[in-house]
């Protein structure tokens, strides 16, 4: 911004739009975030947020993975209280779209070694030293809180329903409690950013990517780091629970989605060995989240994240 102050709207409040508020507040700027629900309601509160610096070559997102990691560990000095588990990923099928020093491809033996309830593991895997995981709700919440210590005003509950505009520029945006006045408008708002710019004169393709997170109220440690497949991928959370993520059929009936639940169990307890029906791994809820492919399609390894993607 050359040493100005600028006058923001970031219509979002999901870990793009916080983060985005985060990185500009930061910086001095004047930020107003508008969400229409809560923090993290959109497919941030779904998201696996794992953090791999695994990315093919040519990929849009090929720079911001890059620097996926050097960027938690910086923010994670910039914010002491924010919880991030480096605990590395193990991953089996497919190898990694990125190798760098870090990764190993580890036999059978080290396999158990380092992940002991594993049942019936491949031959082979690669272990990525340098990924971890966050929880994407709680690093929203602990961005917005700076956003506030800084100045930045967040509000909720706007519904944001058109744009302010002076000789063919956007100055704003309109919402059902008035217009808000702004010398930027940035939209982070996932899938909602095509039907909010319907009749604004701007397109942006957005493709969604359905996606399906379980979360299992685990009684003990099941795994130590994160684990990929082809088909599931598992992590613990902070408090304990057990995640488990899988790409999902978004316009399937209610019945299907039950079945991709049920099938999901049966990964988990063929993976790691615990009932997920019941016993010492209850399935709590599987909440199906919209993620935005802005250009290209994602698949649910796109819910790693970076705190400054955009």
């Amino acid at each position: 911004m050359n040493g100005t102050t600028s006058r923001i709207v970031i219509v979002g409040a999901g870990i793009v739009g916080a983060s985005i508020a985060y990185h500009l507040a930061r910086q001095g700027q004047h930020v107003i975030v508008v969400e229409q629900a809560y923090p993290a309601a959109g497919a941030t509160g779904r998201s696996f947020g794992w953090i791999s610096e695994g990315v093919p070559e040519g990929a849009p997102d090929e720079f911001l993975r890059r620097e996926i990691v050097a960027d938690w560990r910086r923010l994670a000095q910039e914010i002491p209280a924010l919880w991030v588990n480096w605990s590395g990923a193990l991953s089996y099928g497919q190898a990694p779209a990125t190798q760098n020093p870090d990764n190993r491809l580890l036999p059978s033996a080290e396999m158990n070694a380092l992940e002991p309830e594993l049942r019936q593991p491949d031959s082979q895997a690669y272990f990525a030293a340098r990924d971890g995981a966050v929880d994407p709700q709680e690093v929203t919440q602990r961005l917005l809180e700076c956003v506030s210590a800084w100045g930045g005003e967040l509000l909720l509950g706007r519904i944001v329903t058109g744009f302010l505009r002076e000789e063919g520029q956007i100055t704003g945006i309109v919402t059902e409690e008035g217009a808000i006045a702004a010398e930027r408008v940035v939209l982070a708002c996932g899938t909602g950013i095509s039907a909010l710019l319907d009749g604004s004169g701007f397109t942006l393709p957005i493709e969604a990517s359905p996606a399906i997170l379980l979360r299992y109220h685990a009684a003990t440690q099941a795994v130590n780091t994160l684990i990929a497949g082809d088909d599931v991928e598992v992590r613990h959370a902070q408090n304990g629970d057990l995640l488990a993520a899988e790409d999902h059929p978004g316009d399937a009936p209610p019945a299907a989605r039950r079945l991709s639940h049920h099938r999901s169990a049966g990964r988990y307890s063929a993976l790691c060995g615990g009932d997920a029906s019941g016993g010492d791994v209850c399935a709590d809820a599987w909440p199906a989240g919209q993620r935005r492919a802005a250009v290209w399609r994602q698949s649910r390894h796109s819910t790693r994240l970076s705190p400054r993607a955009i």
